[in-house]
């Protein structure tokens, strides 16, 4: 039998080793995420866009997956997937449409890295 201060602690444990986790993987990113790369810029620019689309990408395809008998991972992992594509297909076709670029968040003309080098701080 395990008395309630017993519960108690192993919650206080488990929250604490829960902070701990997040801590820790941020300082691993951190640590080995710093240098500037192709994927780390193209990101940067996507993050606003999809942020935006994502959500209206789960609702619609979760919406058509409604009552189509899927068990409940087939039909997580067609929204995680179809929500991927998604962002993809619309960041990519809203940086080559120069007057779609400012509707989603982007900046009016493609970066460059001169450009971004001025920004950043020494």
């Amino acid at each position: 039998m395990s008395s309630p201060l017993l519960k108690k602690c192993a919650s206080i444990a488990y929250g604490c080793y829960q902070w701990l986790a997040m801590a820790a993987v941020l300082g691993f990113a951190r640590r080995r995420f710093t240098a500037d790369g192709p994927v780390r810029r193209y990101l940067t620019d996507a993050i606003f866009l999809y942020s935006i689309v994502h959500q209206t990408a789960i609702l619609m395809i979760a919406h058509g997956l409604h009552d189509g008998g899927l068990s409940a991972g087939i039909e997580a992992s067609i929204i995680i997937v179809g929500t991927a594509l998604t962002c993809v297909v619309t960041y990519e076709i809203a940086r080559r449409i120069a007057w779609l670029r400012p509707l989603f968040g982007l900046r009016s003309g493609p970066r460059h890295p001169a450009g971004i080098a001025q920004q950043q701080p020494a």
